[in-house]
């Protein structure tokens, strides 16, 4: 979505091991969609780079024990993909075509993402649509899912940024824990995944260790000891953060109703520039707890430019796509 200008290169001979550490601790009309995919349905609520040398992951606490609730279901049912932007960048490819629906590895980076998201025991996908919607829900619509997938348009997606899609896409949400997904990435992992979500601890992104973080990163201050982001944003200082933020996070009860109160607040020039992270780092700097996940290196890229989606194209004929171990 815009975050980063760079790839993440293969890494498979330092390993996939990472650590996680996180232990135990616009209402609109709706019309449904059906169509030859088996098992989908659709609700449609519109109408009415460069490659970096990888470093060691981030120590996130792995041996701290964490008090969580024993008898709460952390793992969230409901996933947002953000996949409103007309990828300008990647001109001309997307003049006509989302980003999200560019094949890399053989299938559009959406499917391999929706596939994966099934996997993982993820039953309902909110798609926040925006730049060729029509054409982005019948292709969608033409694939075999047994996912229930809505969908809600940001119909301001050219003049706003992805923190309206968010809030755009969370009115149609039917618990308070959620996973979040950037619909541009490509990820090696389901099971990278799946850690993330079985984690028995809400507010949680993903972060990888990089050496050379730049202006465009998403950068993530965290705490060694437990795990906690201290400061999250792209102004931060390269040589203070401990890695990016992949744009792959689940959240919980204690940020979701003020998240989406400060989403519902936002001001003309925050809903032209604000990223959604940049709302989870004001809702740090309120108090409100959120954690980092340690993705294993080599496992993960985001698409913004054509030499990214060439370079993620090499990437994948390399990769063994692994579902879960």
């Amino acid at each position: 979505m815009g975050r980063s200008r760079r790839l993440i290169n293969n890494a498979d001979r330092l390993g996939n091991h990472f650590i996680d550490g996180l232990g135990d601790g616009s209402c609109c009309v709706s019309r449904s969609f059906s169509g030859g995919a088996v098992g989908s349905t659709f609700i449609d609520n519109r109408r009415g780079g460069k490659l970096h040398k990888l470093q060691p992951e981030i120590h996130t606490g792995e041996n701290v024990v964490i008090n969580s609730d024993p008898t709460t279901d952390y793992r969230p049912r409901e996933a947002i993909l953000l996949v409103a932007g007309s990828g300008r960048r990647l001109r001309p490819l997307t003049r006509e075509c989302p980003k999200c629906l560019l094949e890399v590895g053989g299938m559009p980076l959406l499917r391999r993402l929706l596939e994966q998201l099934q996997q993982a025991d993820i039953e309902r996908v909110i798609l926040a649509t925006g730049f060729q919607h029509d054409l982005l829900v019948a292709e969608v619509d033409s694939w075999s899912l047994s996912l229930t997938i809505d969908v809600a348009a940001n119909e301001d997606y050219a003049s706003t940024n992805n923190a309206v899609s968010l809030a755009v896409a969370m009115q149609r949400l039917r618990s308070p824990r959620f996973l979040l997904c950037d619909g541009d990435i490509l990820l090696r992992r389901t099971d990278s995944l799946i850690r993330l979500l079985e984690m028995p601890r809400d507010n949680i992104l993903s972060v990888m260790r990089l050496d050379a973080l730049g202006k465009e990163e998403m950068k993530a201050v965290v705490e060694p000891g437990d795990g906690r982001i201290r400061q999250l944003g792209k102004a931060l200082s390269p040589k203070r953060a401990d890695g990016e933020s992949l744009g792959i996070q689940k959240i919980g009860p204690s940020a979701y109703h003020r998240l989406k109160d400060r989403l519902a607040e936002l001001d003309g020039e925050e809903r032209e520039k604000l990223y959604y992270e940049d709302v989870f780092a004001e809702l740090i700097a309120e108090g409100i707890d959120f954690y980092a996940c340690s993705f294993p290196v080599g496992g993960w890229t985001e698409i913004d430019t054509v030499e990214d989606l060439e370079e993620a194209r090499r990437l994948a004929t390399r990769w063994e796509f692994l579902p879960v171990e």
